[in-house]
């Protein structure tokens, strides 16, 4: 059975003084596995975030963002030897997750190139990405 989730991590901001104790930033992406559990992310950030996964790749045309821009990522979501993907984390299966939608991968399939559309026309709009100012102690 095919499923798309939004998986919520961490984010590590030592010395972050915005936010009441035990209050914590957070990342959420999007993950889609196939029936044969294949898995992909789609993911929204900042077009400078891109550089932090190890062989990274996007599956999105992103030819005319900038480094200020926001950028879509559609990648597949695996670690191995020479690749990791952009917010892989050994232990992603420990963090909150919440079931958007699940069924048969023909359906879900669809449903999942239609939001990958989407990620590209946001790449193509070349939005800036304004980020919330706060302060570290």
């Amino acid at each position: 059975m095919a499923k798309i989730e939004i998986i919520t991590r961490p984010v590590d901001f030592p010395g972050l003084t915005l936010l009441p104790d035990p209050t914590t930033p957070q990342h959420s992406f999007l993950l889609y596995t196939d029936d044969f559990g294949q898995k992909q992310i789609l993911r929204g950030g900042q077009f400078s975030d891109f550089d932090k996964s190890k062989g990274h790749k996007n599956q999105l045309n992103h030819d005319n963002l900038s480094n200020g821009g926001l950028l879509i990522v559609k990648d597949d979501y695996i670690k191995n030897v020479s690749f990791e993907s952009i917010d892989w984390d050994d232990n992603y299966q420990s963090f909150p997750t919440s079931n958007m939608i699940s069924g048969s991968d023909v359906v879900i399939s669809q449903i999942w190139k239609h939001m990958s559309n989407a990620g590209q026309d946001i790449n193509n709009a070349g939005l800036d990405f304004f980020e919330l100012d706060f302060y570290i102690g």
